[in-house]
């Protein structure tokens, strides 16, 4: 799983090029006048999803998903429990 979180560094802008590298695909700023009149997409392949600022875009095995906070803090804490699990079963295992 590869993530990173979409962070403003400009007026109208984040942090693109340092996605772009980790991901490929590109974005698209729609819009004009107010942030809040810009729609941001990601776009990737066949994919394009609409983001906002501070949301996170997820790789999982190919699958790109875009994430608030709150939903990539759960995927987190469901993937250290899942490995946790497995974990666990392999030191049985070794008994």
């Amino acid at each position: 799983m590869k993530a990173i979180q979409f962070k403003k560094t400009g007026t109208f802008t984040g942090n693109d090029e340092e996605i772009q590298a980790l991901f490929g695909g590109h974005f698209c700023y729609m819009g004009k006048g107010r942030l809040k009149d810009i729609e941001m997409y990601f776009e990737r392949g066949s994919q394009s999803l609409p983001i906002r600022f501070d949301d996170w875009i997820v790789d999982l095995d190919g699958v790109i998903l875009v994430l608030d906070g709150a939903q990539y803090q759960a995927l987190v804490a469901e993937t250290a429990s899942a490995r946790k699990q497995t974990d666990d079963q392999k030191q049985l295992g070794q008994m």
